[in-house]
């Protein structure tokens, strides 16, 4: 190869390697567990309390069943209303939480998926983060992992004793 062609090459070559090592593959979506005998709502607090990396609310009792009314005021007021430190509560429908990360330069999008037996984690979409052809940037994919351990501690947080 010439030298100027290398030359010119060279920087857009770097620029590749740099955005490949830079993302990772995106996995399929790990089952989380959802321990016996725990209620939708007890389920959905665990979601929202480790989507905004807000303990439970004070007033909430996981021994007992709000009405559909008062608990959705209580999810409201005290995860969606209120800013959080982490995601964002984009959307809440019953077996599907939607989450978003949204900085000045990304936004990350993620459902949360749940019934009686699993719930699950999967990138909806994003900007700012390299998504296409299966990848993604491996912090997009970092703040998923963390998101699952946190789910998996407010779930065992809320499993009845």
């Amino acid at each position: 190869m010439h030298r100027p062609a290398l030359a010119l090459c060279g920087p857009a070559l770097a620029g590749l390697i740099a955005i490949a090592c830079a993302t990772r593959p995106i996995p399929e979506p790990e089952r989380i567990p959802i321990p016996a005998g725990l209620s939708q709502q007890n389920a959905e607090v665990a979601i929202l309390s480790a989507l905004t990396n807000n303990p439970p609310p004070g007033v909430y009792d996981p021994r007992t069943e709000m009405s559909e009314e008062e608990f959705d005021r209580l999810l409201w007021s005290y995860y969606v209303a209120s800013p959080s430190r982490a995601w964002v509560v984009g959307a809440r429908q019953p077996g599907r939480i939607t989450g978003v990360i949204e900085r000045t330069n990304y936004r990350l999008r993620t459902h949360v998926r749940y019934d009686d037996g699993a719930a699950t984690v999967s990138i909806v979409d994003s900007t700012g983060l390299d998504q296409k052809g299966g990848r993604i940037h491996r912090g997009a994919l970092s703040w998923i992992l963390k998101l699952e351990t946190g789910l998996r501690a407010e779930l065992r947080r809320m499993t009845p004793i």
